[in-house]
């Protein structure tokens, strides 16, 4: 399953108090277990861990984000704007 959840994928999340918000997955601990980062409350530097069952794919598996180096917050950001934009909004209405 970790095969569509991987690295630099933009997901949405669909449980949890952060239900409806988009993220990046950064890391993995195990075939269950991701490590994901919004760049602003959920920072690189304080990711949070999310089991993969919570989390929906928003981009095409093609376009997963590929970073050289450390994550940047503002990459993420980005790319989640990107994500959004054409996916739309989250449950709330909110854009991040």
């Amino acid at each position: 399953m970790l095969t569509r959840m991987h690295i630099g994928r933009v997901v949405k999340v669909t449980a949890g108090r952060e239900r409806g918000c988009y993220c990046v997955i950064i890391g993995t601990e195990s075939e269950q277990y991701v490590y994901v980062a919004d760049g602003r409350k959920r920072t690189v530097a304080h990711p949070k861990r999310k089991n993969i069952r919570h989390l929906q794919a928003v981009s095409p598996q093609g376009e997963a984000m590929t970073v050289t180096g450390e994550w940047r917050d503002e990459e993420i950001r980005a790319a989640i704007a990107d994500a959004q934009a054409k996916g739309g909004s989250d449950e709330q209405g909110r854009r991040h």
